[in-house]
């Protein structure tokens, strides 16, 4: 789906460098924040490891994109896929900084290079700056493949959120949930009125729309794998999970709301 709509729409690169950009500062004063936050808050009990990453990490993906293809359509979901790759690239480099400082360099490259988005992203880029078209027949194959895309990330959440323990709400586990689904796309609408405001560069209303219903989203099924395999209160992060994927009914449609967006 990624290549198909990298193709199909005609996005000026540049501004989607600027998109890319204030995410991703977006998500390291997240990461930073509650990161000093969790560690004064529960001094000694090691939150400052996971809480920034279940306040920081969206589901882009299984959630994230059915609903940029419900509210944008394929430029929705363009956005989207780009902006997973950088979520990715950030939960794998500063993230694991973050849950793990001891982790080999090497490691966290390996497991970047891993990413199946970010081969497919960069093909995409190099054919639409060469305006390179694939073959018919093969870009047909790409677009049957994409349109399975919404139904599977759809199923795959239902099975995902069908394995994670459910738990009863906590002060750290409240603070995550009010930290990714509030205070992220809050800060995300900051961060893009400032930068229109100095013009650095533009953002438009629809990428802007974008940009901040995705960080609406709750938190990735990956962190509680992460948390799990580095034993990092993995049952708060697998909390986070559910109950934030449970809670975003309601606040996703209140942001809808009040962005306009139908």
């Amino acid at each position: 789906m990624l290549l198909k709509n990298l193709l199909d729409y005609d996005i000026d690169m540049a501004q989607l460098g600027g998109v890319v950009a204030v995410f991703a500062v977006n998500f390291c004063l997240l990461v930073g924040g509650l990161y000093f936050l969790s560690k004064y808050l529960f001094k000694g009990k090691g939150y400052e490891n996971i809480l920034p990453l279940t306040g920081a990490v969206a589901n882009m993906g299984n959630f994230g994109i059915p609903l940029m293809d419900l509210c944008f359509g394929g430029v929705g979901v363009l956005v989207q896929s780009v902006l997973l790759i950088a979520n990715n690239l950030l939960l794998y480099t500063l993230g694991m900084v973050v849950l793990s400082p001891g982790q080999n360099i090497i490691d966290r490259v390996k497991n970047i290079l891993k990413l199946p988005f970010l081969p497919v992203f960069l093909f995409g880029v190099l054919l639409k700056i060469f305006d390179i078209s694939l073959p018919t027949g093969l870009m047909t194959g790409v677009r049957y493949m994409a349109g399975g895309l919404i139904p599977v990330a759809l199923f795959t959440l239902g099975a995902q959120l069908a394995s994670v323990k459910r738990l009863n709400l906590s002060a750290a586990l409240g603070l995550s949930l009010f930290a990714k689904l509030l205070i992220a796309p809050l800060s995300m609408m900051a961060l893009i009125a400032l930068v229109n405001s100095t013009g650095l560069f533009a953002i438009s209303p629809v990428l802007r729309n974008i940009m901040i219903l995705g960080a609406t989203t709750p938190t990735a099924v990956n962190v509680v794998i992460f948390a799990t395999e580095f034993d990092s209160h993995p049952e708060m992060a697998a909390g986070t999970i559910f109950w934030g994927t449970l809670f975003s009914v309601v606040t996703v449609f209140l942001w809808m709301m009040i962005l306009g967006v139908s």
